[in-house]
């Protein structure tokens, strides 16, 4: 993946790009086994762990996006991803959070460009229902629609019944068990 990104992992910009709260972590290698196949569980883990933390992001949350959307992807992983940079996406617009950085920001539209076609062309075929509904949400954020993005990739399926329930009467109008 190194030879072929847009940003070589060698490059100063990983060095400077800062990082969440107090941890010094970089994500280059995780992003290399992840491009190999390994420790895809514990990759994921450890992005959600150092790059997202109880709704904060940083610089490298962000290159972590360009570089994962240039990424060959395995079918198991879609998931994983598409949650992973919607949640990137939607927390990037808290106030808390900081600002994409000018140098970042055209391959950063770039990267959501891949992205959104990437989960367009994975709706044609998927069922899973973790898959369907980040690939959802990272078409709709996508497309400038960040609050369905962020209802659609982060919400359970429990959870939108019980809001469709309250607020539409879902269980009263419409069979739950009808396919």
């Amino acid at each position: 993946m190194s030879a072929t990104s847009w940003l070589p992992f060698d490059s100063a910009k990983w060095e400077s790009a800062k990082w969440l709260h107090q941890w010094k972590y970089d994500p280059r290698p995780a992003l290399e086994r992840l491009a190999q196949g390994e420790a895809e569980d514990k990759v994921w883990e450890e992005f959600w762990n150092y790059l997202h933390h109880q709704g904060d992001v940083c610089e490298r949350s962000y290159l972590t996006v360009v570089a994962l959307s240039q990424m060959p992807r395995a079918p198991h992983q879609k998931g994983q991803l598409y949650v992973f940079v919607a949640t990137v996406e939607i927390e990037r617009h808290r106030k808390a959070n900081p600002d994409l950085p000018d140098w970042l920001r055209p391959e950063y539209r770039r990267a959501w460009i891949r992205l959104t076609d990437m989960a367009l062309g994975d709706l044609r075929s998927a069922s899973d229902d973790m898959l369907v509904r980040s690939a959802l949400g990272v078409v709709a954020i996508g497309r400038n629609q960040l609050l369905l993005g962020a209802l659609a990739a982060s919400w359970t399926a429990d959870e939108l019944v019980k809001v469709a329930d309250s607020e539409m009467e879902w269980s009263r109008l419409y069979d739950a068990n009808r396919q």
